[in-house]
């Protein structure tokens, strides 16, 4: 019983969202134990699960963290009461639901609020100068180039397969943009126009990926992933769907407190 009060705990529940933000961040970073069981599943099988590397990850974080917090609680000897407001609050299934909804929601809106702000207006840019290492004049471009299919990496998640195939201005080009494509588009006609339309994300090829380009010091060249076919348009219906997710949270929270306060 008193384990399972700890468990209840919001300091159990802080710590819970503290593993949830470090696995996260290795997930997006992909280091740490996210790459360390991502690539143990490439040695031997070609591919990873995303969705089993997280778990993964999250269980190489948390066990030794949640282990800890335990064993010192136990020391301590303490009892947890739950008599106030804010205790009671913590083990609302309704508030804790709308906790999860509001994080994601704050975090996915506030990502997508800093996509847009800085994706800039559509221009054509030339390819040749941003191979040479000059900045793109804004990150919604049209680029024109040949596709270097035999220079394609991918990434595998389950039956999934998405490719990166470099986009040169010239037979002579280092690589340097990359346009992501998702395996059943690969036939798609306008693959072939010379002229593609998306947005740009410098050095955001997956860590995986980033990986294989790493030179001897241990730093992958200056990139820029293609986001084919993407649009500020795509971006504000992406923040709109989260912050839909961050305003079912809000009301989710006040309705708990509201019940609780009533009991």
């Amino acid at each position: 019983m008193r384990d399972s009060v700890l468990f209840m705990s919001p300091m159990m529940r802080v710590v819970a969202v503290i593993v949830g933000l470090v696995t996260l961040g290795f997930m997006l970073t992909y280091s740490g134990p996210y790459r360390w069981i991502a690539e143990l599943q490439l040695a031997h099988g070609g591919s990873y699960s995303e969705q089993l590397t997280l778990v993964g990850t999250m269980l190489v974080v948390g066990l030794p963290v949640f282990g800890l917090v335990g064993l010192a609680h136990r020391s301590r000897g303490s009892g947890v009461t739950h008599a106030g407001t804010f205790d009671r609050l913590t083990q609302s299934r309704l508030a804790r639901a709308g906790v999860m909804f509001g994080v994601i929601g704050i975090g996915g809106a506030g990502w997508f609020t800093v996509d847009l702000a800085t994706v800039g207006d559509r221009v054509e840019a030339d390819l040749a100068t941003i191979e040479a290492g000059q900045e793109p004049p804004s990150r919604w471009v049209v680029l024109r180039g040949a596709l270097r299919h035999d220079l394609a990496l991918g990434v595998t998640e389950g039956s999934r397969v998405t490719h990166y195939i470099p986009l040169l201005a010239s037979e002579a080009s280092a690589p340097v943009v990359y346009l992501e494509v998702d395996d059943g588009l690969l036939a798609d006609p306008e693959l072939t126009s010379g002229a593609y339309e998306g947005i740009l994300y410098a050095n955001d090829l997956p860590g995986m990926l980033r990986t294989q380009l790493e030179r001897g010091n241990g730093e992958a060249p200056r990139h820029y992933r293609f986001d084919w076919r993407e649009t500020p348009s795509g971006l504000w219906t992406g923040f709109y769907v989260f912050g839909a997710f961050g305003l079912i949270g809000l009301v989710m929270l006040v309705a708990a407190f509201v019940w609780v306060r009533i009991q």
